[in-house]
């Protein structure tokens, strides 16, 4: 089974979070807190389950020694928006991790005052640009009119579309379907960005951090490659309570959260998840990716 890795990460971090089987007579078990946890399937990663296992049993053991807060945890995968609007509204799960433009769509159920976000290579943002060969003609974004695009489809670039979108309504340049011939959605940044390098493909959309990487490997990819037009900084994906719950569990992470990822167990986990930590964040930290999409709904995109 495929596991979210920032989701299963936010639940070790919480301590106490216990995903394995008990008996269900163990007083433990019986005393335990239980908290739901939810996240949509479309925010997915590669993983080996035993690796997981194993770096999360050594994660667990030692806070819950030193938290003595017996907690379990259950997991819940949604296939659908509707499946999590539901459950939160039901109070059947408590704590979800989704895309800010998931968020957007059940904002009025959730709590604004306990936003976790996950840190990535220094920061918690990203950057969408969008790439065309250096020795292409075009050097703005309608210059692409009736052109092929590649797109970088993961949680990361969940608000690159809007964003594009939004800016080409604004420049008075139809939309993403008007606009351009065709966009491919792909999985991979290789899959996005070396057909445009090949000449494939005319631009591709990905974000900043992974071209980066691209270029730090493989340095002739930016020498021949140019950057027509950058979003601003935005937070794609973010861990959330349900409105209505009130937890110790809730408080102590919003509390110590840094002192918890720092720990030498939590640092096994960062690793095997590739994150730099959690940060909390406030609704206004929000504001320009829920207005962004709130201007796209206005285009009827």
């Amino acid at each position: 089974m495929k596991f979210c890795l920032s989701l299963l990460a936010f639940c070790f971090l919480l301590g106490a979070a216990n995903i394995y089987a008990q008996d269900p007579t163990d007083e433990a078990v019986q005393d335990a807190e239980i908290v739901r946890f939810g996240f949509i399937d479309t925010i997915m990663g590669n993983v080996n389950e035993n690796d997981v296992k194993v770096a999360v049993g050594v994660w667990i053991k030692s806070l819950t020694k030193e938290m003595s807060l017996p907690v379990e945890a259950v997991i819940s995968i949604y296939s659908a928006m509707s499946e999590v609007e539901s459950n939160l509204a039901k109070n059947r799960v408590d704590v979800v991790y989704i895309t800010t433009s998931q968020l957007f769509e059940v904002y009025d159920l959730l709590a604004e005052d306990a936003l976790l976000a996950v840190q990535q290579s220094g920061t918690i943002t990203e950057e969408y640009i969008l790439l065309v060969p250096e020795d292409s003609p075009a050097g703005n974004v309608g210059d692409l009119k009736g052109k092929n695009l590649r797109v970088l489809d993961n949680a990361r670039t969940c608000l690159s579309l809007h964003w594009l979108n939004v800016f080409l309504s604004e420049k008075g340049l139809g939309t993403l379907d008007s606009h351009f011939k065709s966009y491919k959605l792909v999985n991979k940044i290789n899959d996005a960005v070396l057909p445009v390098f090949f000449k494939q493909a005319d631009a591709c959309l990905v974000t900043r951090k992974g071209f980066d990487v691209m270029v730090e490997l493989n340095p002739q990819i930016a020498r021949q490659m140019k950057i027509i037009k950058t979003s601003p900084s935005y937070i794609p994906a973010v861990f959330t309570f349900r409105k209505s719950y009130q937890s110790e569990i809730k408080q102590i992470l919003l509390r110590d959260i840094q002192k918890m990822v720092e720990s030498s167990s939590g640092e096994q986990l960062l690793t095997i998840f590739q994150m730099d930590g959690m940060q909390q964040i406030s609704e206004a930290d929000l504001a320009d990716s829920i207005l962004l999409m709130k201007k796209d709904q206005g285009t009827g995109h």
